[in-house]
């Protein structure tokens, strides 16, 4: 179990470091160039700083979220367990 826990740990770490900007900055330049468009260095350079922001906000706060969901559910169930042996 504790070794499940390093996993995730490790894998939301490497996602909150720069997954995050790779996706979002893959995505949005697959669909930019997949409608047809050019990118220009003055797009490059302002979507990099709105993915920043966003990976900032966003990623960082909800791959948090998705480590924490999973220590609260192994820890709800230790307390299962020690209920358990109780009765």
């Amino acid at each position: 179990m504790i070794t499940l826990a390093g996993i995730f740990r490790v894998l939301s770490m490497a996602f909150n470091f720069d997954g995050g900007a790779i996706f979002f900055f893959g995505t949005t330049f697959l669909v930019y160039i997949g409608s047809g468009g050019e990118p220009s260095p003055q797009e490059v350079f302002t979507t990099l700083a709105l993915v920043n922001v966003l990976r900032r906000n966003g990623v960082q706060f909800y791959s948090r979220c998705f480590f924490l969901l999973y220590e609260a559910s192994v820890a709800t169930s230790r307390i299962q367990v020690r209920i358990g042996n109780w009765y």
